[in-house]
C-alpha cells in the first residue's frame, strides 16, 4: 500500500510540473534605463557678485522602475564677468530618486587655481549646494538648468513558461495571445 501511495504522489508531482511548464506564466520584472542628457544652465556663487556663470554639462544616469536613480554629472562653468573663460570643471556622483538626488563630487576652480569638493542636491531644473575649498572655505551656490525629471522605465512582462517570450505591456495587463 505504501508503494502505491508513493507512486501516486510522484506521478502527481510530474503531472503538475508538466502542466505548469506547458501553461503560459507571466511575471513582472523591473527594468533600468540608462540615458545621457546634455544640459545648459546658470550658476550663482553666493559669495558675492550678481553675474552668474554659464554651465554646460552632461548627466549620465540609470533609473530603475521604482525611481531609484544613480549616475554622474560633468559640468563646465564658464565665467561671464569681465572675460569669457572657463571658471570651473566639476565631476560628481548622483544618487536618489528620479526627481531628487544627492550629489557629491570634486572639481577644480580655474579662477582661484584651487581644487574643490562639491556637496549638493539636484532636482528638476534646479540644483543647490556648497563648494568646499581649503581657503576661503565654504561657498554656497544655486543653479538653474534645463534638465527636468529623469525618465522612469515601466516594468517588463516576461513569459516565464514554455514560450520564453518577452513582451512590453505595462503591468502585464495586455498579454499577447498564445498560438497553438
Amino acid at each position: 500500500m505504501k508503494k502505491i501511495i508513493f507512486g501516486l504522489a510522484v506521478s502527481f508531482m510530474f503531472i503538475s510540473n508538466a502542466v505548469i511548464a506547458c501553461g503560459s506564466q507571466y511575471s513582472l520584472f523591473d527594468r533600468e534605463k540608462s540615458k545621457t542628457n546634455l544640459y545648459a544652465g546658470l550658476n550663482w556663487n553666493l559669495e558675492g557678485g550678481k553675474t552668474p556663470a554659464m554651465v554646460l554639462g552632461v548627466f549620465h544616469t540609470k533609473v530603475e522602475t521604482d525611481g531609484d536613480t544613480k549616475g554622474g554629472n560633468l559640468a563646465l562653468h564658464i565665467n561671464l564677468k569681465n572675460k569669457v573663460k572657463p571658471s570651473k570643471l566639476n565631476l560628481s556622483f548622483l544618487k536618489g530618486q528620479e526627481n531628487l538626488q544627492g550629489e557629491i563630487g570634486f572639481g577644480f576652480d580655474f579662477l582661484k587655481s584651487k581644487p574643490l569638493v562639491l556637496l549638493g542636491v539636484n532636482a528638476p531644473y534646479v540644483s543647490a549646494g556648497i563648494n568646499i575649498y581649503t581657503n576661503p572655505g565654504i561657498v554656497p551656490f544655486a543653479q538653474l538648468h534645463t534638465q527636468g525629471e529623469f525618465d522612469k522605465p515601466g516594468q517588463e512582462c516576461k513569459d516565464v513558461g514554455a514560450g520564453n517570450g518577452v513582451y512590453d505591456f505595462p503591468n502585464c495587463t495586455n498579454i499577447p495571445p498564445r498560438g497553438p
